[in-house]
């Protein structure tokens, strides 16, 4: 029993330090926006960005034989894949008018968006103490924006709009593994979905003449996304959303260091402040939302070589 637990919490640190290397990566895609600027378009850096993934995790699902390539789940999956692809967009053009911080933390607001949403379309309750966390989270927003500056609150309200939509993308993705989709299916129809519906804004700007450092750029995105994807991916077989949710929020401390090393911005000390509420009650909300479930099977992995892990159902 004891050798038991020892393997289970060993389990669950290595699920936690992935899912860290996964957000790592995805702050990393996120400061190659930042980067890129105004020389391209947010739907051509899309675009490159899920032709990449989908060259990379394409071959891993197909090698594997965890990728359907027909689902009964088709409405889930598109549920899924546009409410996605709207989120990435949104935060990727927030990027544009906020800096990365900013961006980055009213983007990753769907934990207080989640319960609301579940509430008006599944009935579910909410915890009184979810209502707390929602709480804290729109105080936290508060404190980040600025009404006086017009050009920020635009920002501002397009990164909101990013959380909103990986709301219904988190929702999905949960009925969908509920129902039974691996993760190589989800992932694959998302990257494939993706691609399709950016191609025609991609041919549409006509512009392809970008510096090589551009584009350089955008591969670094399609790449860094797609590392972090498979990195959660495998994470996510060692521990539930209860206990590896609230890990997201590094890619907060993460931003915060690359934007004051490569950017040179610093945010202001209120803005440091609604981080903090943010943060604890984005937290608050995923753990009180999953305090019924197990602790050691929300442990449990196959004991499989973790490079066999990668698309396992």
């Amino acid at each position: 029993m004891k050798s038991s637990l020892i393997m289970q919490k060993s389990k669950l640190i290595y699920g936690i330090f992935i899912t860290i290397v996964a957000y790592f990566f995805f702050a990393i895609g996120a400061a190659f926006v930042k980067a890129i600027g105004n020389t391209c378009a947010v739907s051509q850096i899309l675009f490159i960005q899920n032709v990449i993934c989908l060259i990379i995790l394409l071959p891993y699902g197909i090698k594997t034989n965890h990728l359907k390539f027909k689902t009964p789940h088709l409405k889930l999956h598109l549920l899924r894949d546009f409410a996605g692809l709207l989120s990435y967009g949104a935060y990727y053009l927030a990027i544009k008018y906020l800096d990365l911080v900013d961006a980055t933390v009213l983007s990753y607001t769907s934990p207080f968006y989640i319960p609301l949403i579940l509430r008006l379309w599944k009935q579910e309750k909410i915890h009184s103490a979810v209502w707390w966390s929602i709480t804290l989270g729109f105080l936290g927003i508060i404190m980040i924006l600025n009404p006086s500056m017009q050009f920020v609150l635009i920002g501002a309200f397009v990164a909101l709009f990013s959380g909103v939509c990986s709301s219904f993308a988190l929702i999905a993705i949960r009925m969908l593994n509920q129902k039974g989709e691996s993760l190589s299916t989800t992932l694959f129809y998302f990257s494939f979905i993706s691609t399709l519906a950016t191609l025609p804004f991609f041919l549409y700007e006509n512009n392809y003449f970008f510096p090589l450092t551009t584009w350089c750029y955008m591969i670094g995105v399609g790449l860094s996304i797609a590392v972090g994807q498979i990195f959660l991916t495998m994470a996510y077989r060692h521990g539930s959303a209860a206990f590896l949710s609230p890990l997201s929020y590094f890619i907060v401390i993460f931003s915060s260091l690359i934007s004051i090393v490569a950017f040179n911005d610093i945010p202001h000390w209120s803005a440091f402040i609604g981080m903090a509420i943010i943060i604890f009650g984005g937290s608050m909300s995923f753990i009180v939302s999953h305090k019924k479930q197990n602790f050691l099977n929300a442990l449990k992995a196959p004991n499989t070589p973790w490079w066999k892990k990668l698309f396992y159902h």
